[in-house]
């Protein structure tokens, strides 16, 4: 059970991550977030 758990947060976290780099954060246009 834990282990589903962590698989699902880290799964929504991928997906948070891939929906702040297409909403146009300066990741992808020119200076870097990290």
């Amino acid at each position: 059970m834990g282990e589903l758990v962590i698989k699902t947060i880290f799964h929504l976290f991928e997906c948070f991550r891939s929906f702040i780099c297409r909403q146009g954060f300066p990741n992808e246009n020119g200076s870097s977030v990290n």
